[in-house]
């Protein structure tokens, strides 16, 4: 919904804003994120939990956190409490999406 949004309006929204500042550190770290927060969405795992969370590519997981989870609605509550291991990221890896 966010990038129709952006392709309508020429504006971006928090979404795509906080995704891209998550790639900072990042493909997986962002990916982490994302599918943590998805998996308390639909109640696979509570807010109150300890997760040790996977991602990685096609050649393997590269990225290990240790997050405590967060509904979409409470994303703020959202915490990264240990990064087991992720990739040296030399810079942004990924084409920055043109907003403007």
């Amino acid at each position: 919904m966010e990038r129709a949004v952006k392709t309508r309006w020429n504006t971006v929204g928090p979404a795509l804003l906080i995704g891209d500042a998550l790639k900072l550190s990042g493909e997986g770290f962002k990916v982490c994120v994302e599918i943590t927060v998805m998996t308390c969405d639909c109640g696979a795992v509570a807010s109150e939990d300890k997760v040790l969370v996977l991602s990685g590519s096609g050649r393997g997981d590269d990225t290990c956190l240790v997050v405590k989870p967060a509904y979409s609605s409470s994303f703020f509550n959202f915490a990264v409490q240990e990064v087991v291991c992720k990739p040296i990221v030399e810079g942004i890896k990924h084409e920055a999406i043109r907003y403007f």
